[in-house]
């Protein structure tokens, strides 16, 4: 017999994601091996992490879900016009893609502002996420930066 006024169970979730750490190499390998797939996931889990470790970088995750969206919308309607199903020229597609472009620009400012609030670095310090190599390497420098933050915090990390 159950006691109908004992408390009941339930799985909690009171950790907060994290940003992770991931060999920057290691995250060069798994895009080349799945065709880039991976960087959508990275995109997407690290800035929902940082969504929830800063509050006021919540834009972040907005942006790199409008990202996958696309991609999966873009993707979608190029294989559907290149059968014949969709009555769209490829050229309009590309058109739509820009948008894809204008967003990337958009998350990997909203980012880089979120991780340098988050680290608290100024410009002259080692953790500042420089807005040229966020543009040229973004991804890939974005994680170099978690990965330099996570040992200032951990130096187990190592």
């Amino acid at each position: 017999m159950t006691n109908p006024y004992a408390a009941t169970e339930a799985a909690i979730h009171d950790k907060p994601r994290e940003l992770k750490y991931c060999s920057v190499w290691l995250m060069i390998g798994l895009s080349v091996v799945t065709l880039s797939l991976y960087l959508y996931y990275w995109l997407w889990t690290r800035s929902a992490a940082l969504a929830e470790i800063a509050p006021d970088a919540r834009m972040v995750f907005h942006l790199a879900r409008a990202i996958v969206i696309l991609q999966v919308v873009l993707v979608l309607a190029y294989l559907l016009a290149s059968v014949g199903v969709l009555p769209v020229s490829l050229q309009q597609i590309d058109t739509v893609g820009t948008l894809g472009n204008l967003l990337w620009l958009g998350w990997t400012l909203a980012f880089r502002g979120g991780f340098n609030r988050l680290t608290r670095a100024g410009s002259s310090d080692r953790l500042w996420n420089n807005l040229f190599f966020a543009l040229v390497f973004s991804m890939f420098y974005h994680q170099y930066k978690a990965n330099q933050y996570l040992r200032s915090r951990d130096p187990a990390t190592d």
